[in-house]
């Protein structure tokens, strides 16, 4: 009985433990918490559990020691997993703490026979001295060596965009390519962040004249205290729907589609505010506002479509679909412009209610905006569109032969797997065992690492 409860205590201390580590608590937060559970044991339960809680261990050092622990069983489950690996893929990704200490963060992904995806983070490399591309393909080598994962079957690498990652001589595209080519491995699929591209294509559009005037106003606003505190208290006072405004910061994305939404809705507050302590001829000037609100619709989709391809099992086929499609929503928002239908600019359709435009006037403007969109995603996100062909994966039973070339070897055994009626209900088990170069080929498509969180 004893032993049973020495367990279970133990047991319990390593799930806090855990806990405190997925919410990115700090240690000694453990002690805190033994605290609570002491407090309610004494008023809520028996003297039996009283003794239990008293009995289990959340100091800053046994919380340490058991989060190592946790740490170090999840690499050895990971290592012991990657041995199954038909093929994987890496992502790559380095950042300065606050203590200007670089750091290179590697995820994988890798996919095993039966089409089991797995997708870790692998591991956190230190980088002290400089970070060149030499630098990052030293850690990067010395990642697989670590893990003892098989160069010959890593398939894909996925970066930002920074030149120590992609440069083609010295960074670590132009490295890894020649390290494979000289140890005669298959060359890898290189993949730039998404996100980092969304982002990119955000910035192409012509904000300037609403974006300077807008962060100008809200610096403003929030740079001196007692203005600061003036503004809220106005805002207080005529009980307006938000407390304050949002500042823009070019390296958070999402924020300009949240200032852009807040400074138009306050606009009328804001505009009160500024008379007689700045002059903000803009604030009162019909096409501006119109041009504010067009923006606001234009960056809400962009941060709509963001949040679409963060997170994590994102593969070819679901970035294809998500491309794609936002390039056709594009073309569509641009034809119901071009007749006068504000459906899907909803800020815009709304101040073009209650004002005394009309979509004509501004209709070659809008639509201008949008086919520089469209044309930047089609460009930005070609590598995805172009990997078409390869959506059979997705429906292998229904794709179209003719998307697939005809000196590709999967081809036929497609042909095959099509015509077989006793596979339709079970063609994955089969997949493997008559099927090897078309299931080889289902997982190297698979298992490209698009990063969506870097």
């Amino acid at each position: 009985k004893a032993r049973t409860e020495s367990e279970d205590i133990t047991k319990t201390s390593y799930k806090v433990s855990h806990l405190l580590a997925r919410n990115m608590k700090t240690y000694s937060d453990g002690e805190i918490m033994k605290q609570a559970i002491l407090t309610f044991a004494t008023e809520c339960c028996s003297s039996a559990i009283q003794q239990k809680a008293k009995k289990l261990q959340l100091s800053n050092t046994t919380i340490t020691r058991r989060i190592e622990c946790i740490s170090n069983d999840q690499r050895d489950q990971l290592l012991e997993k990657s041995k199954q690996f038909v093929c994987y893929s890496v992502a790559l990704d380095s950042s300065k703490d606050i203590t200007d200490t670089e750091h290179l963060v590697v995820f994988i992904r890798g996919v095993t026979p039966d089409f089991t995806v797995y997708e870790e983070y692998l591991t956190l490399r230190s980088i002290h001295d400089s970070t060149k591309g030499t630098d990052i393909f030293r850690e990067f080598r010395a990642t697989l060596e670590e893990a003892y994962l098989d160069p010959s079957k890593l398939f894909g690498v996925a970066t930002d965009g920074c030149p120590s990652m992609l440069g083609a001589n010295r960074g670590l595209q132009g490295l890894i390519n020649k390290w494979r080519y000289e140890n005669h491995l298959a060359p890898v699929t290189w993949h730039h962040s998404i996100i980092h591209q969304e982002s990119l294509i955000a910035n192409s559009l012509n904000m300037s004249n609403v974006m300077d005037v807008v962060t100008t106003t809200v610096n403003w606003i929030r740079a001196n205290a007692l203005n600061h505190r003036k503004f809220k208290a106005f805002l207080a006072d005529t009980e307006a729907e938000y407390g304050d405004v949002v500042m823009f910061t070019a390296v958070r994305w999402l924020s300009r589609a949240s200032c852009l939404k807040r400074f138009y809705e306050l606009l009328p507050e804001i505009k009160i505010f500024a008379e007689g302590k700045k002059d903000i001829p803009q604030l009162g000037n019909e096409v501006w506002v119109v041009d504010l609100a067009c923006f606001v619709d234009i960056t809400t989709h962009l941060s709509s479509l963001n949040r679409t391809l963060q997170g994590n099992n994102k593969f070819c086929h679901d970035l294809y679909s998500t491309a794609t499609a936002f390039i056709n929503k594009l073309c569509l928002w641009k034809t119901q412009l071009a007749g006068g239908v504000t459906a899907h600019f909803p800020t815009l359709s709304n101040h073009r209610t209650n004002g005394s435009f009309e979509i004509c006037d501004l209709e070659v403007e809008i639509c201008q905006h949008l086919a520089v969109l469209k044309n930047n995603f089609a460009g930005y996100f070609e590598g995805v569109i172009s990997n078409s062909t390869a959506l059979w994966v997705t429906f292998p039973l229904e794709a179209k032969l003719e998307s697939i070339a005809d000196d590709d070897p999967c081809k036929d055994e497609l042909i095959d797997l099509q015509c077989s009626t006793t596979l339709h209900s079970k063609f994955l088990c089969k997949l493997i065992e008559e099927f090897p170069i078309l299931t080889k080929h289902a997982l190297e498509i698979i298992v490209p690492f698009i990063p969506t969180y870097l």
